[in-house]
Formats: structure tokens, sequence, C-alpha cells
């Protein structure tokens, strides 16, 4: 999917049940940026409820009449309030080594994904107790089916995935070297914003600037960040000089680091969005 030639210009129509929707043209990199509107009455007669909570509404693409290939997709039913699950990917949920960038190439390309021990299990628990989920990572578009495959193998909730647009022509090749902070603050304030009521939990590890980027986010948006969850490939204490930087005027009992996914009890069962 890296190698693939992107068509610029495009239009596609997308079906929900029996209304279609034609969608602007594609960009350049080939993905698409349109907003369809459906009623009420209409999301509750499409609208499938998951058996931990939730809901969600699928979707079909038009193809032309030679053409054979069935494409779907998904659209996460969110309340206005409630709380949400913010998840980073490499090391957090999934063995990456991303200290290590070549032993991060060969698990990234080479091997098989292999998950961080029993976060499924507790992102279930969270689920069940009416979390909804989005997976944020500085990965490219492109391992979207390979990520989104293994989380679904391995148990993980279903959610949003926002990943970084990559394309070789372009500069986004090059800035895909880049720090992932930019993309993750950028992203994750998308989210905040549209969810304004809503409390959030962060979660993700030391090895790469999620300490940094969530303790900024702690201090924008102290009403909404619940609790920050750091897996500590590291190393490191609260006490350190860069802890202490990363979450300054955040409050202690509001981030944890954990090296095991049983650590994560002390996590708050269900953020109140009065805080």
């Amino acid at each position: 999917m890296f190698l693939v030639d992107n068509e610029r210009g495009q239009s596609l129509t997308i079906d929900f049940g029996p209304r279609a929707f034609r969608l602007s043209g594609s960009a350049s990199n080939g993905h698409f940026a349109s907003k369809v509107t459906l009623t009420g009455r209409e999301i509750a007669a499409l609208a499938v409820r998951r058996p931990a909570g939730g809901a969600e509404i699928s979707y079909s693409v038009q193809t032309p009449h030679d053409d054979q290939r069935t494409f779907t997709g998904r659209v996460h039913l969110i309340e206005p309030d409630g709380w949400s699950v913010i998840s980073d990917i490499d090391d957090t949920i999934k063995r990456s080594n991303v200290l290590d960038k070549r032993e991060l190439m060969k698990n990234t390309f080479l091997r098989e994904f292999i998950a961080v021990d029993g976060t499924a299990d507790r992102y279930q628990e969270w689920e069940r107790e009416g979390a909804a989920f989005h997976y944020v990572a500085g990965s490219p578009w492109q391992l979207y089916p390979a990520l989104a495959g293994f989380a679904e193998t391995e148990g993980f909730p279903r959610g949003t995935w926002l990943l970084r647009e990559f394309r070789i022509k372009d500069r986004s090749s090059i800035e895909l070297l880049n720090s992932p902070q930019d993309f993750k603050l950028r992203t994750i304030t998308t989210i905040l914003r549209a969810f304004p009521p809503r409390r959030f939990v962060l979660v993700g590890d030391s090895g790469e600037q999620d300490p940094e980027v969530y303790g900024e986010l702690a201090r924008r948006r102290p009403r909404q960040i619940a609790h920050i969850a750091i897996r500590n490939v590291t190393k490191e204490t609260l006490a350190g000089e860069r802890m202490k930087a990363a979450f300054r005027d955040v409050a202690p009992e509001r981030v944890t680091l954990f090296e095991q996914a049983k650590d994560l009890k002390s996590l708050p069962a269900r953020p109140s969005n009065k805080g």
C-alpha cells in the first residue's frame, strides 16, 4: 500500500442504508474529506448496538458496474457526554520497541504483531463501563489494515483510528520521519473539541513524546483530561527531571506510570464530567 498510485479529483458514492451520498473529490494523496447528515430517525433505524456497549452504523461504497470489489466501513456513534480512552499504539498496545529503530522496523514490517500483555483485557473492562475508544498514533495510514486486523484479533475494543497521512511524492514522506508530537497534539485536540462535555483517559508510553504531549493537553484542557497513563518502557519515575517537566502543573494523582496492565486498576472507573 505504500507504493500504490494515489488518485486526485476522484469522487465516490457511499450508501447508508437507502441513502446515498456523493463525496467531494479526493485530494492528491487519495483521501476524502466530506460531511454527510442523517436524521435522528435514520440513525435510529441503521444503528447496531455492540454487546460490550456503544453503537455503530455501517456503510458501503458504490463501485462501477465492471468492478466486483466490495468496500465497507463503520461510523462509531459517540454520545456528547460520558468518557473516552485515547490510546497510542506502538509500545502501548503493540510491542514495537521504538527505542531501537532496527527492531522497530522489523516489528513493523517483518514480524507478526504482538500485543502488550493484559492491555486488551483492561481496555475491554473500560469498554464494558461505557468507554469509547480512539486510537491515535504517528504510524502512516498505509498500516491501518494490518493494525486494525491485529487489534480485532487480539480483542481490543473497536474505535476510531487516526494515523498520519503519507505519500511518497509529497512533503509527508519527509514529515513521517519527524517526531509525531505535533500530529498528536493537533489530532487529539480535534477530538477534545468535538466532545467538550466528555472526559478522557490518555494512554501512551514513555518511548517517544507521549508524556510531553499528554501533559501539554492536560494543562490546556484540564477539565477534560481525567487521567494519564504512561507505559514506562524507559524505566523512569515521576520524580525524574523528564517526567517533572512533562507533567508540571498536573496533579500527581492524575498520572500513572505503569509497566504491566494490572497496574492500571487505580484509574478512575467512571470519570465525572463535573471535575
